[in-house]
């Protein structure tokens, strides 16, 4: 697997995802996150530009989890307890 990087816990992976996602606007955090090269392998990108995509992808996953207007309330409301309004 030459160039490629593997996860192969996946509690690692997810303490990862959610370390991400707790430092999800600290872009300085982001540039040496493990998840960056993991997700944006392209070695032509700057750190800064990798760190401002890694948060883009974090954001759209929490668009993607958005319940809908046709949810049961109390699904709402722990979508919403959990992932905020990022």
């Amino acid at each position: 697997m030459t160039g490629q990087i593997c996860i192969a816990d996946p509690s690692e992976f997810a303490h990862r995802v959610a370390d991400a996602y707790k430092h999800l606007y600290d872009l300085v955090h982001l540039r040496t996150h493990p998840l960056t090269d993991l997700l944006i392998p392209d070695p032509t990108l700057s750190r800064k530009d990798k760190a401002w995509r890694l948060h883009r992808i974090l954001i759209e996953v929490i668009k993607e989890l958005d319940p809908g207007p046709h949810a049961p309330i109390s699904f709402v409301h722990k979508y919403w307890q959990l992932y905020g309004s990022h």
